[in-house]
């Protein structure tokens, strides 16, 4: 691992540089993900490690100096998924469960208000949440009936709402109960289907949705592309990297 480490958010010895050495030891990582300024590792016991900056709680253990070497959350084994958005941060428990902290000014973290949570705090009562990702001031995830849910900024149309709207709760994507996969950029959405289909829907400046336009859209739209079929849509900053099968032998 490696990247610039001003406020250590590579959790390593290397980079320019060089603060306290990872502390996972010889245990695997079985989900990562990072933002600018902090990250989160789930290891293969279920436990959750964050370092980085602090700027509104979001590594989730409620202090404020910066951590230069991966630090335990909490004392829980049963964490199963994160996700960093820009100042908050979400995390999926083996139960089904969603929990949520960091920065809330825009409801980012789904839990009714927009109060800044330092700890981890649980995200309504449901435990059939499956995948969750986040962009720089919003949140969106999967239920295990296939539904697709979404909260926090809409400034671009990216929860398929109003434009205007912002929302604090999860709130359902559309009726389809058929939804696979989803990933969240700055100010767009990817998600595909279970057959296999490519939907997008937000922000659109830069082109990120891939339509071939450069106008946002507020409602998912399929994206048609010359493959046989796609299977990661990882949505980063304004752009957007498909991992596509071609059908090649």
């Amino acid at each position: 691992m490696w990247d610039y480490t001003r406020f250590g958010q590579p959790g390593t010895l290397t980079g320019r540089t060089e603060y306290s050495s990872a502390c996972l030891g010889r245990v695997g990582v079985a989900s990562l993900s990072a933002a600018d300024s902090h990250g989160l590792v789930v290891d293969e016991l279920g436990r959750l490690w964050a370092w980085g900056r602090h700027l509104a709680f979001e590594r989730g253990f409620g202090e404020s100096e910066d951590y230069h070497c991966f630090t335990l959350v909490d004392d829980g084994n049963d964490w199963v998924q994160a996700a960093t958005g820009g100042w908050h941060s979400c995390a999926l428990k083996r139960d089904g469960s969603l929990w949520s902290w960091g920065r809330n000014d825009w409801g980012q973290l789904g839990v009714g208000d927009r109060e800044n949570r330092d700890r981890p705090v649980r995200v309504g009562e449901d435990g059939d949440w499956t995948a969750v990702s986040t962009g720089s001031l919003r949140s969106v995830a999967l239920k295990r009936d296939g539904s697709l849910w979404q909260w926090g900024a809409n400034e671009g149309g990216q929860l398929d709402f109003d434009a205007r709207a912002t929302c604090v709760r999860p709130t359902r994507v559309g009726v389809a109960s058929d939804w696979k996969a989803v990933a969240a950029g700055d100010g767009h959405t990817l998600a595909l289907k279970r057959d296999g289909s490519l939907w997008a829907w937000g922000s659109n400046d830069g082109g990120q949705l891939g339509l071939g336009t450069a106008w946002d859209v507020h409602d998912p739209i399929r994206v048609r592309c010359q493959a046989a079929g796609s299977r990661q849509v990882p949505a980063q900053g304004s752009t957007t990297v498909g991992q596509l099968d071609f059908g090649f032998a």
